[in-house]
């Protein structure tokens, strides 16, 4: 749209809600990034990012090197179903590389390992083992400690509405990892959630690819992380990318805690909604609270908050329809150096949110509704993406539509914020300073170009 075209939608708009229309949602955020973008379009390319994020994963911080009590080779996908159901606490269990096949309902994964001795399931060559998945949830797994790292796994289901779950991680799971993978086609690619009163936390998700190759066609949710009644998950430095929902309402997110849970952690990830910002479809970035639970799915058995205590900080997240972070009733929220790129920025809503928000980086605005209460907002600086008058994230950034947040000059200081004490690295891997902090994802003294893509 030319920027005559951006004016004139916007002065409608303003129109329309001086005499008291109502303006739809749709419409105002269609206006808002017409506006943001002063008629600039941002196209991000997809496989190149993939494939560099790929390029550059390296082994999972923070996993530990337990002994191994039995290693178990496996070749066929009737070993591996016979060394799952088998399985003992110390085991595991090395996938060749070669495709796989699996059909029918899911793979259980029942057994369980302990904290000092749990099982593993792990690709000889990572990305090298390819699981088909013509199931409906993937592997479903109720036993504890439970390892899985380095799987390429895709949903090659005929009907989108059949590929619910690559994962579906259920009542006594706890403990329950998945790293250094690539997870690709399904619905809801990692669904957590609780059973007969056991709920599987203390759980981790790290450098793995979650994403599709197109809009999924079907009417049932449609989000890269499902986590419902959780406590103390760790979701850091993983790339969540194209996450569409053609049909029913449209919407979808990159991942989300909810159901009255606590202590979850949304850290230092890559998410990329779309391509380009598609109007046609309502896409949220990260989410506390999400859509709201039903109290028969709440860990309270009532969901009087559907999440507390619960942080989202250093993820860059682009190219978002809708807001790049939604709080939907969620106590005692701490959203920190994000760096939120052509989105409409973050939402507080309803009496029972409330948010420190702080050192953070956007396009958009920060915006408390329906009884939503930003607690503290200190250090957060808001830019449009373009702008023919004011500074925008195009006049600071080399080239932040190809994900370069390099600077163009050498102001650092700019920058200088309050030290974040709990965001040890900046998203590149940058240690954060002992003296001060910054804003946005990036680490201004860092070269800003860790994601960054040549088309």
């Amino acid at each position: 749209m030319a920027r005559s075209g951006v004016a004139l939608l916007g002065i409608t708009c303003v129109f329309a809600w001086l005499q008291g229309y109502s303006i739809e949602r749709q419409d105002l955020s269609r206006w808002l990034h017409e506006w943001q973008h002063d008629g600039a379009s941002v196209v991000i390319d997809l496989t190149e990012v993939v494939e560099g994020w790929q390029r550059k994963q390296t082994n999972s911080e923070g996993t530990d090197s337990n002994s191994v009590d039995r290693e178990v080779p496996v070749n066929s996908v009737e070993r591996l179903l016979a060394a799952i159901e088998a399985a003992s606490p110390g085991d595991r269990i090395s996938v060749a590389p070669g495709d796989y096949l699996f059909s029918g309902r899911s793979i259980r994964v029942s057994r369980s390992g302990t904290i000092d001795r749990p099982i593993v399931v792990v690709a000889e060559i990572p990305w090298q083992t390819r699981f088909n998945f013509n199931l409906m949830e993937g592997f479903w797994v109720t036993g504890s400690d439970w390892r899985f790292d380095g799987l390429n796994i895709e949903g090659v289901c005929r009907r989108d509405e059949r590929c619910e779950h690559a994962f579906h991680i259920v009542g006594k799971a706890y403990r329950t990892r998945i790293s250094n993978s690539r997870i690709v086609n399904f619905n809801a690619p990692i669904k957590i959630n609780g059973d007969s009163g056991h709920f599987p936390d203390g759980g981790l998700i790290e450098n793995t690819y979650i994403g599709n190759t197109r809009a999924r066609d079907t009417t049932k949710p449609v989000v890269g992380i499902d986590a419902v009644a959780v406590n103390h998950w760790l979701v850091r430095n993983n790339l969540i990318a194209n996450f569409k929902k053609a049909k029913g309402n449209h919407t979808s997110s990159g991942g989300f805690f909810k159901g009255a849970g606590g202590y979850n952690r949304f850290e230092r990830n890559l998410v990329v909604c779309s391509e380009r910002v598609a109007m046609e479809y309502i896409q949220i970035g990260l989410s506390l609270g999400n859509g709201g639970t039903s109290s028969s799915a709440c860990r309270d058995g009532r969901c009087q908050f559907e999440q507390r205590d619960s942080d989202i900080t250093g993820n860059l997240i682009a190219n978002c329809s809708d807001v790049g972070i939604y709080l939907n009733r969620a106590s005692g929220s701490t959203l920190t150096n994000n760096t939120l790129y052509s989105t409409l920025g973050i939402d507080v809503r309803f009496e029972a949110s409330n948010a420190i928000i702080a050192n953070n980086l956007l396009s958009g605005r920060i915006k408390a509704r329906d009884g939503g209460e930003v607690v503290l907002s200190n250090h957060n600086w808001t830019l449009p993406v373009d702008h023919l008058w004011r500074e925008s994230f195009s006049d600071i950034f080399r080239a932040p539509e190809r994900l370069n947040f390099s600077l163009l000059d050498n102001r650092v200081e700019r920058f200088d914020s309050f030290k974040n004490n709990q965001l040890a690295k900046d998203i590149c891997g940058v240690p954060s300073s002992l003296e001060k902090g910054f804003i946005g994802a990036f680490n201004p003294v860092g070269s800003g170009d860790c994601l960054a893509v040549t088309q």
